[in-house]
């Protein structure tokens, strides 16, 4: 279970991918910088994986890219099966 989490953990972290928002919207205190949001889902996310004996290595870097639309091609595929559009679709552009 550890050298999956390992594949998946560096993905999840792509949830907080910085993007060219992040600074209006913590201005206006809408929401807070991705930065600040990770440290606060990691604490949270500790537990519950200590508790089924894993651990999360701060040597894992995030995989960023799908929070600007670009997916491995298998997460591409994956997300068409759900959302019922291929990466080629023109409405998924806009």
């Amino acid at each position: 279970p550890q050298d999956v989490l390992a594949e998946v953990y560096p993905h999840a972290l792509g949830v907080f991918e910085p993007t060219e928002a992040d600074e209006v919207l913590a201005q206006a205190e809408i929401c807070p910088k991705e930065e600040h949001l990770r440290p606060e889902w990691e604490s949270a996310v500790a537990p519950v994986l200590n508790d089924a004996g894993l651990e999360a290595w701060p040597s894992w870097r995030p995989v960023y890219g799908g929070r600007v639309g670009r997916h491995p091609a298998a997460l591409d595929e994956l997300l068409a099966s759900f959302c019922g559009f291929t990466p080629a679709d023109p409405l998924r552009a806009g």
